[in-house]
């Protein structure tokens, strides 16, 4: 029933209704369009104002009415299965990168000046941060290669014994 009053939908309503679609249509596809020159994402600002030009074009001739169902349909085609296609082929003739801008070996001089190197002995703990009861900021460490628990503050380095620690499920020190 609903469906033949839709076949009757015809004249000056049907187009008022099609202008106002698609003026909001418009108004989103604007806004998207200079939010993305804002953020400086050419690419997509270009394919939404391609959109933009080329929904009017459809919906407004009269000479392209099949494309009026086939629109919606090739605009996601396009912007969810061509274009990451693509932009995949074209990430993947780029050089290969670790995401550094620096050599390996200025990499590793500026993770030694700020301290963090792995000891000789490759020791790893479990970190837990917290505070202690008088409110300095702590952090319980668990040592699982040796079965040790230490607390550390700014100012010292405690070692627990494992009745003096609640341990979870994973054996870390909580």
């Amino acid at each position: 029933m609903f469906y033949q009053y839709l076949l009757r939908f015809r004249g000056p309503v049907a187009f008022t209704a099609k202008v106002v679609t698609l003026l909001l249509t418009n108004a989103i596809l604007v806004l998207l369009a200079t939010q993305a020159f804002a953020a400086g994402q050419n690419f997509m600002m270009v394919f939404l104002v391609m959109v933009l030009v080329l929904a009017n074009y459809v919906y407004f001739s009269n000479r392209f009415q099949q494309f009026k169902f086939l629109f919606p349909g090739m605009v996601m085609l396009i912007a969810f299965v061509v274009t990451p296609i693509l932009y995949t082929l074209t990430m993947s003739t780029y050089e290969y990168r670790t995401g550094n801008y620096i050599s390996k070996e200025q990499a590793i001089e500026r993770l030694k000046l700020s301290g963090v190197e792995q000891t000789e002995a490759g020791i790893s703990y479990d970190m837990v941060l917290g505070r202690t009861d008088s409110g300095q900021l702590a952090a319980l460490l668990t040592d699982f290669e040796q079965g040790k628990y230490f607390l550390t503050t700014t100012t010292e380095l405690i070692e627990l014994t494992p009745d003096q620690v609640t341990v979870n499920d994973f054996e870390v020190a909580t």
